[in-house]
């Protein structure tokens, strides 16, 4: 079989130290070098991303001013070779594992676009905010099987894709649900794909996970109009909460005596609702 081009399009602003870790993973792939073409998209004027970025063999675009990652994909995007036939996204915070490109393009002879597993790790001796991070956000296959789009932290997509269609540049988050909705909802088919591993640290302060829900918070008020009426799947922890929700509904059901209802434990079986909002990237 004949191995596509890839390019890895890397969104970065202010981080050196993770842009540096994330290019070192991808020139550790087992993937063939002479295939892989890395775009690096720096938001703002940053020198310091820019000099890691060459110091690698980058292509890089710099935004300046800032415009958002949105936009600094799809600055990259518009620098892609001609022979390029598979675009991975990922950002520069990640940490892509060895077969991260194979399996990517392994799924990709099946579907249009691949949304990778992204494992949040902790350090040895985690803070709570960390945990809370883990349990909350980036949770990719509940994001591809059951809202249609993954995040772009490892995100891989046939060519067709990128020609039939861009990020929405006017979106400062939030937009990887969009892209993903979009492109399902023309026809281009999703899959997970577990083995095509990112890690992800976990947020280690609060302070850094508030601006996260912040941002999160500030999209969705900005698409209330999109989500509007739909329902909001539950984060993956809640799911074996609700299996057993629903066994102790259940069993109070074949319980009753004299019409009245045992309690069942939980709430009931099924309800998907999450006071915290849709889990968003």
């Amino acid at each position: 079989m004949t191995l596509p081009r890839i390019a890895v399009v890397i969104p970065v602003r202010d981080e050196p130290t993770g842009l540096r870790r994330v290019l070192e993973r991808i020139a550790a792939q087992d993937y063939p070098a002479h295939l892989v073409d890395v775009q690096v998209a720096v938001d703002g004027a940053d020198p310091a991303c820019v000099r890691v970025a060459e110091q690698f063999g980058a292509d890089v675009v710099t935004l300046d001013p800032a415009r958002g990652s949105y936009a600094a994909r799809n600055a990259a995007l518009e620098r892609l070779a001609v022979d390029v036939q598979v675009v991975v996204f990922t950002d520069g915070d990640c940490l892509p594992t060895p077969g991260w490109l194979t399996a990517h393009v392994a799924a990709l002879e099946t579907a249009d676009m691949s949304g990778g597993a992204i494992d949040v790790t902790l350090r040895r001796r985690p803070r709570p905010a960390e945990f809370v991070d883990k349990m909350r956000h980036l949770r990719q296959e509940i994001y591809v099987t059951k809202d249609r789009y993954a995040a772009t932290a490892n995100l891989a997509v046939r060519r067709a894709v990128i020609d039939a269609m861009r990020f929405d540049a006017t979106l400062q988050t939030g937009g990887d649900a969009e892209f993903g909705r979009r492109a399902t909802a023309a026809g281009f088919a999703l899959a997970y794909t577990p083995d095509a591993l990112v890690e992800h640290p976990a947020r280690q302060s609060t302070a850094e996970l508030m601006r996260k829900v912040g941002r999160i918070c500030g999209g969705m008020s900005d698409r209330a109009d999109y989500w509007s009426g739909r329902e909001i799947p539950a984060p993956a922890w809640r799911h074996g909460q609700d299996a057993r929700a629903g066994a102790a509904h259940a069993r109070s059901r074949t319980g009753r005596r004299g019409g009245a209802r045992a309690h069942d434990g939980g709430r009931p079986a099924g309800c998907h609702h999450d006071p915290a909002g849709p889990h968003r990237p």
